[in-house]
This record gives structure tokens, sequence and C-alpha cells, in this order.
């Protein structure tokens, strides 16, 4: 059987990692987590826009062999925030729980688009899917930090109590918590400046949709 070359990371662990970089470097305070400044003022990480990335290779941003340079599809930069502001925690992501697997499966890095491509098209669906997944994770903990998310939803919650209790008997529960999580992340978008959908996801990771009615 074959070795499967990436680690099963957890998502509590996961969440632990990217507290402790918000805490190191000062970010854990406010929201939105500036997660530009991180990158190119305290870890010296260049973000080079690509043209036509996305549209030439089907990939939105890829990181260099050394972790210096993230490349990132200039439209996402220019016209999509919410995106882009992801998609540099999804990379950075990938530098902090996988160094280990760039660096030792590919000692010799790559120098090219098409060699990280081939990079991607040597390891198995299931790897590649692992890999994606935690980097997702890593950045929806990073960008929608959990005690923020705490108190902002507690104090959405409560415009909502009572036509939670009224609506409740006539709908089915789940679908009543799943209407009301959604609401509440899309108003906290701009709060987050992160898509409404990962912070939903962050909501339902950390079961917070129990307070509202059990």
């Amino acid at each position: 059987m074959k070795k499967n070359r990436v680690r099963f990371i957890p998502y509590d662990e996961i969440g632990k990692v990217a507290k402790s970089v918000l805490e190191k470097y000062e970010l854990s305070e406010n929201i939105p987590v500036d997660i530009e400044r991180l990158l190119e003022h305290k870890l010296k990480i260049n973000i080079i826009p690509h043209p036509l990335l996305l549209k030439s290779n089907r990939i939105n941003s890829y990181t260099s062999s050394d972790f210096k340079d993230i490349y990132v599809d200039e439209y996402l930069i220019d016209r999509l925030e919410f995106q882009y502001r992801f998609t540099l925690a999804h990379e950075y992501g990938h530098m902090v729980l996988h160094k280990y697997f760039y660096t030792n499966e590919y000692k010799n890095g790559f120098k090219s688009i098409n060699e990280y491509k081939g990079i991607l098209s040597s390891i198995s669906r299931d790897e590649y899917d692992r890999l994606e997944y935690q980097a997702n994770c890593f950045a929806g903990h990073l960008l929608v930090p959990t005690s923020h998310l705490k108190n902002l939803f507690k104090s959405k919650l409560k415009r909502y109590i009572y036509s939670i209790t009224k609506e409740i008997g006539k709908f089915n529960r789940e679908d009543v918590v799943d209407y009301i999580t959604s609401i509440i992340s899309k108003e906290l978008e701009s709060e987050f400046k992160v898509h409404y959908k990962a912070i939903k996801v962050r909501i339902d990771k950390e079961k917070l949709a129990d307070m509202i009615i059990s």
C-alpha cells in the first residue's frame, strides 16, 4: 500500500496553530485581520499579481518553493477583496502546515508554474484534497478568530430570538437554524472581510448554532 504523504491534522489542532500565529504577531485584538501586513511586513513574503493565472492555469494562486513569494490571480486582487484575503491566508496555511510535505517530497523545489502543477498531479486526489482542506481550515481560523466570532454571533443572535421562537414550531428546526446562521454569516462579512460561506463554516464548526435553541 502506498504511503499517504499528507498528514492528518485535526480541525482543532489547526485552530491552535492559527491562534498562535495571531498571538505571536499581535493580530488577536482587532478584525479584520490584516493578512497583507502580516505577510508583506512581518514575514517579508512578496505578494505578486499574476495576470490571467486562473484563466491560463486553472488555479487562483500558488506559493514559490522557497516560500518567499505568493502569486495571486490579478483579477482576484483587483476585484474580489474577500476571496483575495482568504486566498492569501490559504497559501500561508500551506506554508505553516505543509512545509514538511514540499521540502521532503520535492527537495529541488520547482522553478515554474508548470513544475508546480506537476507536483500536484503527482499526488493522489485524496492527498490533494487533504492539503486544500487543511489550508482552508487554517485560513478560516486565521481570518475569523474564534473569540471575535463568538462575541459577534451572540450579539447578532439577540435580534432574531423572537422570530426564532415564533417560527420554530412551524418549520423543521434544522431549517430554521441553517437560515438564521446563514443570515448572521452574511451580516458578519463586513466585520471579517471574508465571504459569508467561510464564516458559516466557522459557525458550524464551532457549534455556535447550539446557542439558538436546544
